[in-house]
């Protein structure tokens, strides 16, 4: 029987798919953030409201329908940063077969799968949340049991009831595998997220301090999407090493279904 590969070779692997890929991972990000931002930007030229605290300000005047646009507009932000990753995901597990997929392909599987996706979630999170609420222990294992849930619904033939079903299937068999080796790579990646998240605040900062940078909402959606756009791309590895994980445990634990 092959090797099962340890923490340290999906690490190499998934750099070695993340090296491969990053002008693809950058490209699928600024498709989906890049206009979300703008359009964030729209909408906070549109109502007036460039700070935070203007918000609030609305809100206290009794303005409620003031921010709605914002809302709406962090909503789209939330739903196209979704897609983007649903596109990593199945470039990522096309190219570790060999068969790299252009933009429009894996955007085309991302939109296929996005609805089976959202309500696969909502079904955990409930759960959980159920969970939470009756006891915390209960919540806690729960969220451990579907922490696969998302990669069922696409990289199987799995939705639902049927996605959480296979996670808990997959985190019973192996739990210090998938749990283990899951917690030091999100771990690492979370690590660079915020060093990023530094360096680019203070980036921000200086060209402010200067005067070379916009201020106000162009500056906060400026930040913002740089953030999100490294942090993406950060994101991108840790969607090579979960994809090549789960990739193991499905194929020592073949789905029924399949």
């Amino acid at each position: 029987m092959e090797d099962r590969p340890t923490l340290g070779q999906l690490f190499s692997r998934s750099g070695a798919l993340f090296a491969a890929g990053a002008g693809q991972a950058a490209a699928v990000l600024a498709v989906a953030l890049a206009p979300a931002a703008v359009l964030a930007a729209a909408a906070y030229w549109a109502t007036g409201l460039t700070s935070q605290a203007a918000v609030n300000d609305a809100i206290q005047a009794g303005q409620w329908l003031r921010p709605l646009p914002l809302l709406a507009a962090e909503l789209i932000r939330k739903l196209a940063a979704t897609l983007a990753y649903l596109a990593l995901v199945f470039a990522a597990d096309s190219r570790r077969r060999g068969l790299p997929l252009t933009l429009r392909q894996a955007y085309s599987l991302a939109a296929g799968r996005f609805v089976a996706f959202l309500l696969t979630a909502v079904r955990a999170v409930a759960w959980i949340l159920a969970g939470l609420l009756l006891l915390i222990v209960p919540g806690i294992v729960l969220a451990l049991r579907y922490s696969l849930a998302h990669l069922a619904v696409l990289l199987e033939p799995c939705s639902g009831a049927c996605a959480l079903a296979r996670s808990q299937e997959l985190v019973s068999a192996e739990p210090k595998r998938a749990i283990g080796f899951m917690a030091a790579a999100t771990a690492a990646a979370l690590t660079l997220n915020l060093v990023v998240a530094v360096l680019v605040a203070a980036l921000m900062g200086v060209a402010q301090a200067l005067g070379a940078g916009p201020v106000g909402a162009v500056a906060g959606q400026l930040q913002a999407l740089l953030s999100e756009l490294l942090g993406g791309l950060l994101g991108a590895w840790l969607i090579g090493f979960t994809v090549l994980l789960y990739r193991d445990l499905a194929g020592r634990h073949p789905c029924a279904a399949a």
